[in-house]
């Protein structure tokens, strides 16, 4: 017979397993809730932490900002002050801007005047005396005085008496004096072999080793030594040779018998 204390033990034993088996269960159950409230604190630390820093930033930038206002507001004063300062100054001379632009170039106009023209450089070769030619350069029929020779080795220039002479060319004074048909004789050197002469002069003006320019008076026109009435009796000598006078000077610019 089965004996009656083991259903009670078996009674116990059941309920013994039964309260083993539940005891894990709440022990999950439990650590559950205290996990989720774990989280819940510390999702609301989180959010109490970052919220006052939202709105330090927030209030970082509206700082920053105002700043920024107020240095473009005080740059814009100080722009405005220095237009208004031209401005008045401009206003207080009784100019405006337009007014002082085209007064720059009148005053610059006034105050450069335009530089005088550069003389024009003296001649090299000129006229040696204005007249007639009573004889030219060549052979000749007929002698007009006795003692002179049947060629003429000059160009002879009639006009008045005392007619300035002038070198026909610069250079130096070789001769000054008288020389025999020549009457009054003036030679002139010009360097490089040519030599240029004038005679029969009433007076001579210059001096042997006087240095005279182009156009400078060397003499005045008469009818000294073997002439028949006042002229200049002009020669040109090229390396010691008396060559024709006209178109000598002729390749130099000037005409003889004017």
């Amino acid at each position: 017979m089965r004996n009656p204390f083991n259903k009670i033990n078996d009674s116990k034993n059941s309920t013994t397993s039964e309260a083993a088996v539940d005891t894990p269960t709440r022990a999950g159950r439990t650590g559950r809730i205290l996990g989720m409230s774990a989280v819940l604190s510390v999702g609301l630390m989180a959010v109490s932490t970052s919220t006052p820093a939202m709105a330090v930033e927030s209030s970082t930038e509206q700082t920053q900002e105002k700043a920024l206002d107020t240095t473009i507001e005080r740059a814009s004063q100080t722009v405005t002050i220095d237009a208004s300062a031209v401005t008045a100054s401009i206003e207080r001379d009784s100019y405006s801007v337009g007014e002082l632009a085209a007064a720059v170039p009148a005053v610059a106009a006034v105050e450069a005047p335009a530089p005088e023209p550069a003389p024009a450089p003296a001649p090299e070769w000129v006229l040696p005396v204005t007249g007639n030619i009573s004889s030219p350069y060549g052979p000749r029929a007929n002698k007009p005085v006795p003692g002179v020779g049947a060629f003429h080795y000059g160009i002879d220039l009639a006009g008045p008496s005392g007619t300035p002479i002038q070198a026909v060319a610069s250079g130096t004074v070789v001769a000054a004096g008288v020389l025999g048909t020549y009457g009054n004789w003036v030679l002139i050197d010009h360097g490089n072999g040519v030599q240029t002469g004038y005679a029969h002069s009433s007076a001579i003006v210059v001096s042997v080793g006087q240095v005279v320019s182009a156009g400078e008076t060397v003499a005045l026109r008469g009818s000294t030594g073997a002439s028949t009435g006042p002229h200049l009796h002009f020669e040109v000598r090229v390396n010691g040779d008396r060559i024709d006078p006209a178109p000598f000077m002729a390749d130099r610019g000037v005409t003889l018998g004017q």
